[in-house]
């Protein structure tokens, strides 16, 4: 691979730029976002721990941004977001942060560490979503580590397999939903969080949603984070691993 981002007139279907890249894009999101003073288009891209902003209608690296375009925010594989003239980013580190930037300077304004929770190396590689009237951020979680053998990693482990709601303005979590505790197969949220609002029985209900691996779709209330719908949880047969 060439590390390339590049963009295509849909139209004519030329290529209109491209930009390569020394280290792989995030995979999973960028972030498009007009600067209503300007009218100017940039796009928002994270490359391992820098995090990128580039003129659209050039193909350049806004130099005013941080260093020549670019800040180091820490490694994400998932967009980032716009909230309160900031850009948002979750990060890959252990344990997560969620970093602000100024939109336009690039300065670091706020960095929130989920280092209360006991994720036991659970990362946020799935995605995120923002609901900016309540100023909160939701995130889905991965398994802890090692994978498959929870010796080295007593108790529930809480915080990982788990939907997680941050208010960015208090800069604290609001709540936390745990699918499986104590993780031994591997069932990661992969999955981004969706908002919608459903209807039931004439109630409106703002939502927060997860498909996720064990076939499971939570649908949660974005304020509390209580299922909508009854989950039931198991418990399941002790391990015979040794230390497990």
């Amino acid at each position: 691979t060439d590390n390339k981002l590049i963009a295509v007139d849909i139209l004519t279907g030329k290529i209109k730029w491209e930009i390569n890249f020394i280290n792989p894009i995030a995979r999973r999101g960028i972030l498009y976002w007009k600067d209503s003073i300007s009218n100017l288009g940039f796009i928002f891209v994270n490359s391992k721990e820098r995090l990128f902003k580039i003129n659209i209608k050039k193909g350049e690296f806004d130099k005013n941004f941080g260093t020549n375009g670019f800040v180091f925010s820490g490694n994400s594989i998932t967009s980032p977001l716009v909230y309160k003239n900031n850009v948002w980013v979750v990060t890959t580190n252990r344990p997560i942060l969620i970093q602000a930037f100024d939109l336009n300077s690039g300065a670091n304004k706020n960095t929130i560490s989920l280092n209360t929770l006991d994720l036991n190396g659970s990362i946020s590689w799935g995605g995120n979503a923002l609901d900016p009237s309540n100023g909160l951020l939701f995130i889905t979680t991965g398994n802890p580590k090692p994978a498959l053998y929870g010796g080295t990693r007593k108790g529930d482990n809480f915080g990982s397999n788990s939907i997680v709601a941050i208010n960015l303005n208090s800069k604290k979590i609001e709540w936390v939903f745990q699918e499986t505790k104590h993780d031994l197969w591997d069932y990661d949220i992969g999955s981004p969080p969706m908002l919608t609002t459903l209807k039931i029985k004439n109630k409106k209900y703002s939502v927060v949603v997860a498909p996720t691996k064990i076939g499971n779709t939570l649908i949660l209330d974005r304020i509390s984070g209580k299922p909508i719908f009854d989950i039931n949880y198991r418990k399941v047969e002790a391990s015979n691993v040794l230390g497990e």
